[in-house]
């Protein structure tokens, strides 16, 4: 049997997934009883990666702060394409390239782990040390700083790999 969605339905699922579950479900329960497929609904709702919204968001601001770090920089300096013989330059330039470099991935596994049911505990812990990390390294690569490059280059190596294994045993812990 197929399912088919109508106008309330679509509407409820625009609320779920806008990150209101709670709403969905008390109009679902309240005015509609069991005319709606409740649980696709509700699961949908219930999965909206919020916490993977977040850090994706927050790391996006930080990729652009550092996007036009490098942009005044090449303006200052005159230097259209790569880093000349600039040491600032290069320095900007490799501090907002190495965000893009580690961001799609981090991204991608965190969304994995939370939409497996990962811990939001784990899942912030994960993202701030991330964030933290990233600022650290961009800090200490600009202003030449290696103890800040040297913990930033760090966390990020160990969360990807702790949100990698942590998002396999997610998966093995889920029947199928």
């Amino acid at each position: 049997m197929e399912t088919t969605f109508g106008p309330h339905q679509t509407w409820l699922l625009a609320v779920a997934l806008a990150g209101y579950p709670w709403l969905c479900g008390f109009i679902l329960t309240r005015a509609f009883g069991p005319l709606l497929p409740t649980r696709v609904i509700l699961h949908v709702a219930m999965s909206a990666p919020v916490i993977t919204a977040l850090y994706a968001s927050l790391s996006v601001f930080l990729l652009v702060i550092l996007g036009g770090y490098a942009s005044s920089r090449r303006g200052k300096f005159k230097i259209a394409v790569g880093g000349g013989d600039n040491d600032e330059m290069l320095r900007a330039s490799r501090a907002h390239g190495n965000l893009a470099e580690y961001l799609g991935p981090f991204i991608g596994v965190l969304l994995f782990a939370e939409l497996l049911g990962g811990g939001s505990i784990a899942l912030h812990s994960i993202g701030g040390v991330f964030l933290v990390g990233r600022m650290c390294h961009a800090y200490g690569l600009i202003r030449r700083n290696a103890m800040f490059q040297g913990i930033g280059a760090l966390s990020t190596y160990l969360v990807l790999t702790f949100v990698a294994g942590y998002g396999l045993y997610l998966r093995f812990m889920l029947p199928g």
